[in-house]
């Protein structure tokens, strides 16, 4: 997750951690510390979700997280 922030990641880092808090209901408060989101799945709270981006205007990240 570094790694990918150094590389200008860190919004599409983001927006995938906040869509897996969001998709799970819990909200931010989940621990996004934790929360691995650097593959094409992210476990959270004993749930798997599947990641993918939508594609966006230049400029703009849209991530979406769906449970399998």
């Amino acid at each position: 997750e570094r790694e990918q922030c150094r590389d200008g990641g860190f919004t599409r880092i983001w927006t995938r951690k906040e869509a897996v808090a969001k998709a799970d209901g819990a909200g931010l408060g989940i621990g996004l510390e934790k929360l691995d989101v650097t593959g094409e799945r992210a476990a959270c709270r004993g749930r798997t979700y599947r990641l993918a981006e939508i594609d966006a205007p230049q400029g703009y990240i849209i991530s979406l997280a769906y449970l399998e």
